[in-house]
């Protein structure tokens, strides 16, 4: 457990793809200028914090950010990919479908092409190992997470919590409204998916029988394309 030694850089609170990759290429520069360290980078929409094991320095710790921010220009551009997930809108995955369009009175069929529409941003992991928190959710779409929380969310599940929409990589639980699910295997053992910040996420809408057919496909075998 690392202790709470740390140093805070800060974009505007905005999820933009010119702040994320201003945040990849300062968080690829710490990760340079730290080798040999012990460490941990924290990263957010807008913060990316820095712990160490030991109070340490603290001017050391600041002239490294300083070092890792005028760096960020001279940073190698990452190659973004966009990924497209196979997601099955049927009410057997998608417990929350139904209430969510009496509230926002959308059809189904209204709230599948909504959410299924956008190219999402993919902006940083948390919550838990692989779980994507993904910015593009159209407004009319946005909604408020549960008041309380449900016990057991299947894994492959995708929800929508507030202005985000995301795919829960295990079972867990959780707070968001679930629309539908994937078939695929997003977290297998310690290896988690292979998409970084700043790549982008789409959902493609499958009937249930294709969800049979494609249950436990790994998710190393989704088609991708650069961008």
């Amino acid at each position: 457990m690392l202790s709470p030694y740390h140093s805070e850089i800060h974009w505007p609170a905005e999820p933009c793809l010119e702040i994320l990759m201003e945040m990849n290429s300062c968080k690829n520069s710490l990760k340079n200028l730290l080798e040999g360290n012990t460490y941990k980078l924290s990263m957010g929409y807008h913060v990316l914090a820095l712990y160490f094991e030991q109070a340490g320095d603290r001017e050391n710790r600041e002239s490294i950010l300083e070092k890792a921010i005028n760096a960020i220009q001279q940073e190698p551009l990452v190659e973004r990919k966009r990924w497209e997930f196979p997601v099955c809108y049927d009410e057997a995955f998608a417990s929350d479908l139904l209430p969510l369009c009496k509230t926002k009175n959308l059809t189904k069929e209204e709230v599948i092409f909504l959410h299924s529409s956008p190219n999402y941003l993919l902006h940083f992991y948390g919550f838990l190992p692989g779980f994507m928190y993904l910015s593009g959710l159209d407004q009319q779409l946005n909604h408020p997470r549960k008041k309380t929380p449900e016990r057991h969310i299947a894994a492959g599940s995708v929800a929508i919590g507030g202005q985000q929409t995301g795919v829960y990589p295990l079972q867990s639980p959780g707070g968001w409204h679930v629309i539908g699910r994937t078939p695929l295997i997003l977290v297998n053992g310690e290896r988690l998916p292979p998409f970084q910040p700043g790549d982008e996420i789409t959902f493609k809408p499958i009937l249930k029988n294709r969800f049979e057919s494609m249950k436990g496909v790994e998710i190393k075998e989704l088609a991708y394309e650069c961008i």
